[in-house]
């Protein structure tokens, strides 16, 4: 039988031939010349990898949707997708008596994320001119009655080129999903194992003295979202708001996973107890959240 050419093409790829003769005429190749082998492979492999991740991006970009709609997420330069009967259109008017809608005409989805370092003075620079801007980084809207109340929690140790990046990117989404919020960083000193839990604990209560927020959102300072129609209000259920990082090539590592950023109501935050504070050093207090 004729083989058929998918099969004659595998067999006679070089890759195929190489192994092939090396099996039959073994040859022992000199040191630096085995060495060069394994740069070009893993040169190979990273490239390769870098390839997936960046197809896997734009095919969630293009497919995936958030927070259960089932609007298309795109970017800027596709209006059409961004523009559905799902969200209000350009010209639509709201009463300041009346709850502020969840999907406002101005959330187009894929946003630009500015990494270029700045530093806090020019954060207040930049937000001095919002006159709405309180101090400790509290606002609301004014054409609406916000739907949800938080307050973000930033656990916080040695991040001082981010926490500026951080405020850059996040209060306008936070603006455009028309929330009342603030930010509370907390910061720990001393030279201790790093205790994320124990700081999203003190941060919960030290903002309720503060206000009378209705939804909290623990927020890991060095990540931002992509997208701003990845609404940042709370819900009936707790809320993974990170689960595609860039990091992990957009997909979840595990399906337990519960890290980055995760929003509950602070009825079901007292529910759960909080956080765990046992845990010193990288990692666990999610796992541990989602138990809960």
């Amino acid at each position: 039988m004729t083989p058929s050419p998918r099969h004659v093409f595998l067999d006679a790829s070089p890759k195929w031939g190489c192994w092939e003769r090396r099996r039959r005429e073994p040859a022992i190749l000199p040191a630096n010349t085995y060495l060069f082998m394994v740069q070009a492979r893993g040169i190979m492999l990273k490239e390769n990898v870098k390839t997936i991740g960046h197809m896997i991006r734009l095919y969630t970009n293009k497919n995936a949707t958030l927070n259960g709609t089932d609007v298309p997420e795109g970017n800027n330069s596709s209006d059409s997708l961004a523009q559905t009967m799902k969200y209000l259109p350009e010209n639509f008017t709201y009463s300041p008596y009346q709850p502020c809608p969840e999907k406002l005409p101005y959330m187009r989805g894929f946003i630009d994320v500015n990494m270029s370092e700045i530093s806090l003075d020019e954060i207040q620079q930049i937000f001095s001119n919002d006159l709405d801007v309180e101090p400790g980084g509290r606002w609301k809207p004014k054409d609406c009655k916000p739907r949800w109340k938080i307050a973000v929690l930033i656990p916080f140790r040695n991040r001082h080129e981010h926490l500026p990046i951080f405020f850059r990117h996040l209060i306008p989404v936070l603006q455009k999903q028309r929330l009342e919020f603030a930010f509370y960083v907390v910061e720990q000193t001393g030279v201790q194992p790093f205790n994320r839990a124990m700081l999203f604990n003190i941060g919960f209560k030290e903002a309720m003295k503060d206000n009378d927020w209705d939804c909290v959102i623990f927020h890991d300072v060095d990540h931002l979202p992509e997208n701003d129609r990845n609404y940042y209000g709370c819900s009936e259920m707790p809320r993974h708001f990170a689960a595609k990082l860039d990091k992990y090539m957009y997909i979840l590592p595990y399906s337990e996973f519960f890290g980055g950023v995760s929003g509950l109501t602070v009825e079901q935050f007292r529910k759960i107890n909080g956080f765990p504070n046992a845990f010193w050093g990288w990692g666990g207090e999610d796992d541990d959240l989602w138990n809960r």
